[in-house]
């Protein structure tokens, strides 16, 4: 029995022919499932991470249905359960192998410089989240007050590893967006 393997993309072609039945052959095609991989399960670790904090705290999260930047987009809520304006806008990745500064005091992580371009304009917060899937401890960077856009296509961010996502940071990203909130309010003047 002789056998050929054609690859193309996750379609193996096998095709049998019987040294019986000289010319005549028979094509069995055989699909491969797609398999859900260790980046897939550590990205949704990541998500429902942040996510159960975000609750914990009466806020929610929502995730947007196309990625062009964002994660997640956080509402929040008053102590008395009001919704309150402006949101929330986090960007999530996740590693089980995350790179460490020299003094161990931050962690590095590259973004492209096109996301940097649409995340240091955003006129609410954006937060960076970093997820060490081993650890099972996501850390966190405001993105406006520290990063800057370079000429290069891509740069590494410093993300310091006492910035540990949790309640008290939650909370901490609440009080940025209604700090610019309330500058907001003194500058724009709706028009009609």
């Amino acid at each position: 029995m002789k056998h050929k393997d054609f690859r193309n993309a996750n379609r193996f072609l096998f095709f049998l022919s019987s040294q019986k039945k000289a010319n005549v052959g028979k094509t069995i095609e055989i699909i491969l499932k797609k398999k859900r991989t260790r980046a897939h399960i550590i990205e949704d670790l990541s998500l429902n991470y942040v996510e159960r904090l975000v609750l914990k705290e009466g806020h929610v999260v929502d995730k947007p249905e196309h990625d062009y930047g964002y994660d997640y987009v956080m509402t929040c809520f008053s102590e008395t359960g009001e919704i309150e304006n402006g949101n929330i806008f986090m960007q999530l990745k996740a590693s089980d192998h995350l790179l460490r500064t020299k003094d161990k005091k931050h962690l590095l992580f590259t973004v492209s410089n096109a996301d940097l371009k649409l995340w240091t304009v955003e006129p609410n917060p954006v937060i960076f989240i970093l997820y060490d899937a081993l650890k099972e401890i996501a850390y966190w960077l405001y993105v406006q007050p520290h990063l800057k856009v370079s000429k290069s296509k891509t740069q590494r961010i410093r993300i310091p590893v006492l910035n540990r996502i949790n309640s008290q940071a939650i909370r901490k990203f609440v009080s940025y967006k209604n700090n610019l909130l309330n500058q907001q309010q003194s500058i724009f003047l709706h028009r009609g």
